[in-house]
């Protein structure tokens, strides 16, 4: 971002205005929460919420596994073919998520001209073959994994079901199902960031000014979603 003239703090006030950031350094946890949440957008519909993806909504347990089990095996060159009728809803969620995540400004200004974005918004088109692409196919490649054990593992009732959470900001800090990112580099030792984080909790001034990263839980087990914890705004 830099090279291209951009000021990440900037860009971070823009991602989560009103969160003010404790370093400057830290304007890569806005800019990567953007992205994730834009990737994660619907991680809790069958289809991402995606009519192009409705018919994956009457998949069941065993085929999401087993579509796990060769997606991660596979070839990068054979999901990026936009020939191959076998990845082709893995291909719809990768030109949906790239068209949401980098904007034409964005691209234009890393690379000088949206040529890249016009072929992922042509359906039907090659992709890109391009090293920034073939990072960003990846990505979209892990999520749309995790996606597939996600609802493999689904209960389908109240109890057991899988469940994807963020905490909202300005809420308390939670042990159980929140991780602070940020503590841990601040105070510069990666031993004590745990224990960092529980005390700032704990005297109760600092609050979640934005999740970076989702978290899940399936039946008991709790994944904790990653925080960027801030001090309250002040009441007028």
């Amino acid at each position: 971002m830099r090279r291209a003239g951009w000021d990440p703090v900037a860009a971070a006030a823009a991602v989560h205005p009103g969160v003010p950031l404790r370093h400057p350094g830290d304007a890569k946890y806005a800019l990567e929460s953007f992205v994730a949440l834009k990737m994660f957008a619907g991680f809790h519909q069958m289809d991402f919420g995606l009519s192009a993806l409705h018919d994956r909504s009457s998949y069941d347990r065993r085929q999401l596994f087993d579509e796990f089990a060769e997606l991660k095996a596979a070839p990068v060159a054979e999901f990026l073919d936009a020939r191959s009728s076998r990845w082709g809803a893995l291909g719809e969620f990768l030109r949906d998520r790239y068209l949401s995540v980098v904007h034409e400004l964005m691209e234009a200004a890393f690379f000088g001209s949206t040529a890249q974005r016009g072929a992922v918004a042509s359906a039907g088109a090659a992709f890109p073959d391009t090293p920034w692409f073939a990072e960003f196919a990846e990505m979209a490649r892990r999520v749309w994994l995790l996606h597939c054990l996600f609802f493999a593992f689904d209960g389908g009732d109240n109890d057991g079901a899988a469940t994807i959470f963020q905490a909202p900001a300005g809420a308390r800090f939670s042990e159980v199902y929140m991780e602070s990112v940020g503590d841990m580099d601040a105070d510069g030792d990666g031993d004590d960031g745990g224990a960092v984080t529980a005390l700032a909790a704990a005297a109760g001034d600092r609050v979640v000014g934005f999740t970076v990263v989702p978290g899940f839980k399936v039946d008991r087990t709790v994944m904790q979603c990653r925080v960027y914890l801030s001090r309250p705004a002040r009441q007028p």
